[in-house]
């Protein structure tokens, strides 16, 4: 059962913004919206050091779920240009004071990724009430949602993947070498990308769901590069039609593409 605490809701302090301000290039940035950390319900130990961190829009909701030092979440109501704090969901229990490292959303589901090693995921249309809950020992780096499966890369190149029907892990691959950087699920087919500190990146397809349940059913490589002298910092799937991929490496001007056909 979900905790209580991941319903609790909270208003921002009277030096917070609850809509956007104009810039004065309206034409470069037509919208931007201020939001003050600082909160008479909750508190940063080090305000000046205070940031957010994982951003994901929950189309379930019309929310936009934001990341914090400390492991709080805020939801944003956002309906045309009129942005408010809709709830804050505090991190879990036993997960106090982390910081978010990342956010997915899929469908109801939204999946918040710890630095303390923690997987949360909740049902946006039931209050953000948990819907899973699993702690690791190292970084939880990453994570992609899609409307049957959270795909979460850990500091240590473990990748774990996690069925939404059963509400239990389905596999655990060692998938990289180095660090899980990054994490995109493909918005139509049943794959999702992975980059690692390791200067890979690979492409795994899902079991479909006639199959998932055999016992022979895995998750398999697609494909994947090692790009020599670079390092892997971002991967996104084009979302042009296609299975074209995006992904970018450290310090590097260029983005490279890899066509799908």
């Amino acid at each position: 059962s979900s905790s209580s605490s991941h319903s609790s809701s909270s208003s921002p302090s009277s030096s917070s913004s609850s809509s956007p301000s104009s810039s004065s290039s309206a034409a470069a940035m037509p919208c931007i919206f201020v939001f003050d950390l600082s909160s008479a319900d909750i508190s940063y130990p080090d305000p000046d050091a205070a940031f957010v961190r994982g951003i994901a829009a929950c189309p379930a909701t019309d929310h936009i779920c934001v990341g914090t030092s400390n492991g709080n979440i805020f939801a944003f109501s956002v309906a045309g240009e009129s942005i408010e704090l809709a709830r804050t969901m505090p991190p879990h229990g036993t997960d106090k004071g982390a910081c978010t490292s990342s956010i997915d959303a899929s469908g109801d589901y939204v999946a918040v990724a710890s630095d303390s090693g923690s997987l949360l995921v909740m049902n946006a249309t039931e209050a953000y009430d948990e819907v899973m809950f699993f702690s690791f020992s190292a970084p939880c780096t990453c994570v992609a949602a899609s409307p049957d499966f959270v795909v979460a890369g850990y500091a240590t190149g473990m990748l774990r993947v996690l069925r939404l029907d059963t509400r239990a892990i389905y596999a655990e691959i060692g998938g990289h070498s180095r660090c899980v950087m990054a994490l995109d699920m493909h918005p139509e087919m049943r794959r999702f990308a992975s980059v690692g500190l390791d200067s890979v990146i690979t492409v795994w397809d899902l079991p479909s769901p006639a199959h998932i349940d055999e016992e022979e059913a895995e998750v398999r490589v697609a494909f994947t590069d090692l790009a020599r002298d670079a390092t892997f910092v971002g991967v996104q799937f084009s979302r042009n039609g296609t299975a074209d991929l995006i992904a970018t490496c450290y310090d590097q001007r260029q983005v490279r593409a890899y066509p799908s056909t």
